[in-house]
């Protein structure tokens, strides 16, 4: 995730070289989201860190399916999109249950798994 990129855009940030990891953190900032749900582990932990240094609160779950659930809940009780941070592999399969039940309730929820 420490891929750096060159963000297009306005004269202020056109060339602009920009951390992947940064930069999706920013573009869900500016959906909106101020929570994000998840697992801190060797391979979501600068993501997680790029969500708090630009003010998105990170709520921690013991589990992939859980953190999923707690994204889909909260993006049913507010309407708005539910961010849940998970790990890569197995752990991307351990949120597969919670994302299949957003899906079929119509939550809109983006799950991040971890850099491979």
């Amino acid at each position: 995730m420490d891929t750096p990129i060159t963000q297009a855009g306005d004269a202020a940030t056109a060339g602009r070289t920009v951390p992947v990891h940064r930069m999706l953190a920013e573009d869900i900032r500016a959906l909106g989201v101020d929570t994000a749900f998840g697992l801190m582990s060797d391979d979501t932990a600068v993501f997680v860190t790029s969500l708090d240094a630009i003010g998105v609160r990170f709520i921690g779950a013991r589990h992939e399916n859980q953190a999923v659930a707690m994204a889909e809940g909260y993006a049913a009780a507010t309407g708005r999109l539910g961010v849940a941070v998970i790990g890569r592999g197995p752990a991307t399969a351990n949120g597969l249950h919670a994302a299949v039940y957003a899906s079929r309730t119509g939550s809109q929820v983006l799950i991040v798994s971890g850099e491979a």
